[in-house]
């Protein structure tokens, strides 16, 4: 395993996740190495915040249910 497959694991991806999710919102707003990190990532590629796009599909997911009962929490 490597050592980006280490970190990014586990129990640091949320914390890593909520580090990005700032990143996108405002590359200013986490520490310089993670933001030197994250760029590197990114290779300059556009990117979308995931929240939003998670919140999506758990909204068509609790749709599909038929409407049946009451719907889950959001994560």
């Amino acid at each position: 395993m490597t050592q980006s497959q280490t970190i990014m694991s586990g129990a640091n991806a949320a914390f890593i996740e909520g580090l990005y999710e700032a990143y996108l919102a405002d590359p200013t707003s986490v520490d310089p190495a993670w933001r030197d990190y994250f760029d590197e990532v990114r290779g300059g590629a556009r990117e979308t915040a995931h929240s939003p796009v998670q919140a999506a599909f758990y909204q068509l997911g609790t749709q599909r249910r038929g409407g049946g009962g009451a719907a889950l929490p959001a994560p």
